[in-house]
């Protein structure tokens, strides 16, 4: 764990004084004797020791190999257990058997990019490699395992380059980009970032993890540019986003998991999901004969493109338990509705180390009225989708068409794709009719529910083969068909 350098004892005795220790080994004091004399005659007043053999002492746990182009930093774990080790004001872990790589002071002229005086560093960016061919320029990566900063020196001043999870940096280009494994992106975002459409991510604060075997729900101010609380359920394998505000509509869930890269340098990587709904939203409540828009309304045409039921109305939002699980309540009485005054109420619930919130609905109405609770959900991760190479890696786990409308009469729909399953779960008795509407980057689904209470779920889960998504996928079948909703038991 010392960084070191070799000294001639007969040519560099000026340079010994910047070092603690010179080692002088027996064997070399007693080859070149005058030599060792004239070297403790240079270091007599300094504090430079001279010993015989490397102290016992522990340094930083890195060497630094340094030139004219920059220094490059190394530490190594040759042990069976993590170890530490400090970057200048940055402490790493090495995995067992393995390096950390660190840069300071390189300069991109060394690294392809001839004229360019800038010079990089980083005490917290990994180097995953630097390549130099005869025929191709240098080129290094920067990884970043969970956040990590560049500097970037020029005689201007510094610039400062804020890495993302997941989020590597090339050098000498200084472009940017998300890390993939195969077709699988280790982070498309950081971990506190949602994307509510294909183009359109925000910041996410959802008040930080939750304590060990709890769920919790939150009110607070959660998503980036949105001036109100939004209700934020969270263990530590969900985490869902709600807005009462705009029609209780879901617009976030993701599932959460550790990725441990298989590919030097290794690091467990905190990996949300894609957001499994958007901005559309998920849960959109609405009746199954809504009110005709006024004869007025002359831009109902462009307003009207599909069913906006209460797209943004406000509810009331009740946090009925935090904790041991978490537990919400969001309701609305709809007074422009045949009958006035009908209401709708939903509860979900997130239990402990589960992968599946569950949501009980219903729609308060006369009992004579014909009404109905029609439920929508925007759900991209239910949409066909494609690679970068353009082939699809999404794999559906029913015989439900993502391309085309029709109805759905299984039960669930469901998808497998980026080692994930997403799946929607109902009792088909209970639902009148089900069905899917493919969109551009999206699909709806459309649940109309007889009089009473309904119970669905909606579970995203991780699983490492199609085998393993199609076995979750009936778990939620079977856990539905012994927990069915209140009042249906």
């Amino acid at each position: 764990g010392l960084s070191c350098a070799v000294l001639d004892l007969r040519q560099d005795a000026a340079r010994a004084p910047k070092y603690d220790v010179v080692v002088v080994a027996p064997e070399v004091a007693a080859a070149a004797p005058e030599a060792l004399v004239a070297l403790r005659a240079r270091l007599r007043g300094t504090h430079t020791l001279i010993a015989q053999a490397v102290p016992d002492q522990r340094g930083p746990g890195t060497a630094t190999l340094r030139g004219s182009n920059g220094a490059l930093t190394i530490a190594a774990n040759w042990t069976d257990q993590p170890a530490g080790a400090r970057f200048g004001n940055a402490l790493a872990t090495v995995p067992a058997h393995g390096i950390v790589l660190r840069i300071r002071d390189v300069a991109l002229a060394a690294l392809g990019a001839p004229g360019d005086g800038r010079r990089v560093s980083s005490d917290d960016c990994d180097v995953q490699s630097i390549v130099a061919r005869w025929d191709e320029p240098a080129d290094a990566v920067l990884l970043s395992a969970n956040g990590c900063t560049v500097r970037v020196t020029a005689a201007a001043g510094t610039q400062t380059i804020r890495l993302r999870v997941g989020e590597q940096l090339h050098l000498p280009s200084l472009v940017r980009e998300p890390r993939f494994i195969g077709d699988v992106v280790i982070a498309t975002m950081p971990s506190d970032d949602i994307a509510l459409a294909p183009t359109v991510h925000v910041a996410v604060d959802d008040g930080g993890d939750p304590a060990p075997n709890t769920a919790v729900a939150r009110l607070r101010r959660a998503l980036d540019g949105i001036p109100r609380d939004e209700i934020v359920l969270r263990n530590d394998r969900l985490r869902v986003v709600v807005d009462p505000q705009a029609g209780a509509r879901g617009l976030s869930m993701q599932s959460y998991r550790a990725f441990r890269t298989p590919e030097p340098p290794w690091f467990d990587a905190p990996v949300w999901s894609a957001n499994a709904f958007d901005a559309t939203g998920a849960w959109r409540d609405d009746v199954s004969e809504p009110l005709a828009p006024s004869p007025r309304d002359y831009i109902a045409k462009y307003t009207h493109a599909y069913p906006a039921g209460t797209f943004n109305r406000p509810y009331r939002a009740e946090i009925l338990e935090s904790g041991p699980r978490a537990v919400v309540r969001l309701s609305y009485t709809m007074p422009d509705a045949d009958p006035a005054g009908i209401a709708f109420e939903r509860i979900l619930t997130l239990e402990p180390r589960a992968a599946r919130v569950v949501v009980d609905e219903r729609l308060v109405a006369p009992p004579a009225s014909r009404q109905r609770l029609v439920v929508r959900s925007s759900l991209p991760a239910l949409a066909a989708h494609a690679n970068r190479a353009g082939k699809r890696d999404d794999l559906p786990l029913d015989a439900a068409a993502r391309d085309q409308a029709g109805d759905v009469t299984t039960g669930s729909i469901a998808t497998y794709r980026q080692r994930r399953a997403f799946a929607v779960t109902w009792n088909p008795a209970d639902a009148e009719r089900a069905s899917w509407t493919p969109y551009r980057s999206t699909g709806t689904l459309a649940l109309t529910f007889a009089p009473g209470w309904h119970r669905t779920t909606y579970a995203y889960a991780v699983a490492t083969s199609a085998d393993g998504a199609r076995s979750i996928v009936q778990a939620e079948r079977d856990w539905l068909a012994a927990n069915p909703a209140p009042g249906r038991r």
